[in-house]
């Protein structure tokens, strides 16, 4: 982790931070933060991301950690901001959202093959519009805060091949 985001108070959003690589990031990442530092964790399913909300308690105690259950393929701008709605900017020095909920769609069908419009919404959904109205109303909370933004987009996609 860059040293400037252990400068001082780090707000940090972690989506799909059930299992996998969002857990693991999750604990990664507490391990480097301090106290007084927020780390927001999001997934679908409740159980795992309580999982996750205790293994990252048990790597760093000092860390106030919020967990929130989003379908990311599914949320709508109100969501987010209702899970925003608490976090005064002035109170971090640095924010940074790592995306890590997403999909990589069907694996071995050819691009033809994607022609029902409900599943390509659903992935386009999950996969950028999602991030795109997260990044908005992110970027808006620390609009006026004396911080340091960062976006982080993990990207293991592939829809399919000619």
């Amino acid at each position: 982790m860059s040293n400037q985001w252990k400068a001082g108070q780090t707000f940090l959003l972690i989506t799909g931070a059930s299992r996998g690589l969002g857990k693991a990031f999750s604990i990664a990442m507490a391990r480097q933060l301090s106290g007084g530092d927020v780390m927001y964790l999001t997934a679908r399913s409740e159980e795992a991301l309580l999982i996750t909300k205790s293994d990252v308690m048990m790597k760093n105690d000092s860390l106030r950690v919020e967990s929130f259950v989003i379908d990311q393929e599914k949320a709508e701008k109100q969501t987010y901001v209702n899970m925003m709605k608490n976090i005064d900017p002035n109170n971090f020095k640095s924010a940074v959202i790592i995306h890590n909920a997403g999909s990589i769609g069907k694996q071995g069908q050819s691009v033809s093959d994607y022609d029902e419009r409900e599943e390509l919404c659903s992935y386009y959904n999950l996969n950028l519009i999602s991030v795109a109205v997260l990044n908005s109303v992110f970027m808006k909370t620390f609009a006026h805060g004396r911080n340091q933004k960062t976006l982080i987009k993990l990207q293991f996609e592939c829809m399919g091949y000619i």
